[in-house]
């Protein structure tokens, strides 16, 4: 799976950083903070949307929280739009490697953070066969204990914040 998940990062030969977003930094970071994003690091990077990042801000399109299902409506329509307008900064996750990452019994057997293990999984698996081609964008605190606590998957993680503030932050 580390082969095929390597493989999958479109085109093969583009050896920019992968700078996988997870969802809670899209709904909670303004929507025009990415075109400063690709401004600054389209050079060195790009953006891969995992198939789980859809699926949960789908999800929360329904959601009671009024601002919440705002915002995630918000997003997919902008993930639409950046799908159309800017193919080689935006690059959306391999479904059939995602699907093998939901049967992996690590992830269905995780009910709470099956999401994050799909994310963190396939990260890893990467970065296995091409060191350094996935940078996670978190503000989630147990994903990014994760990565912090697996030094032998070779992640790097960063908050919203430190991508978007930090002079440290590079790719």
């Amino acid at each position: 799976l580390e082969q095929q998940a390597a493989a999958s990062l479109q085109p093969p030969d583009d050896t920019r950083v992968r700078l996988l977003i997870d969802t809670n930094v899209y709904l909670h970071v303004p929507l025009e903070t990415w075109e400063q994003v690709e401004r600054l690091h389209k050079d060195k990077a790009k953006i891969m949307i995992p198939h789980v990042v859809f699926e949960e801000v789908d999800r929360k399109r329904s959601s009671p929280q009024t601002e919440l299902a705002s915002q995630a409506r918000r997003v997919m329509h902008f993930f639409l739009q950046q799908a159309k307008a800017k193919a080689g900064f935006w690059e959306l996750q391999d479904r059939v490697v995602d699907n093998a990452y939901r049967n992996k019994p690590e992830v269905y057997q995780s009910d709470k953070r099956s999401c994050d293990l799909r994310m963190l999984l396939f990260a890893r698996d990467v970065n296995s066969v091409r060191d350094g081609a996935i940078v996670i964008v978190t503000n989630d605190q147990p994903m990014k204990m994760e990565c912090d606590m697996n030094p032998q998957w070779g992640l790097r993680c960063f908050s919203a914040r430190e991508m978007l503030y930090d002079s440290e932050f590079s790719i």
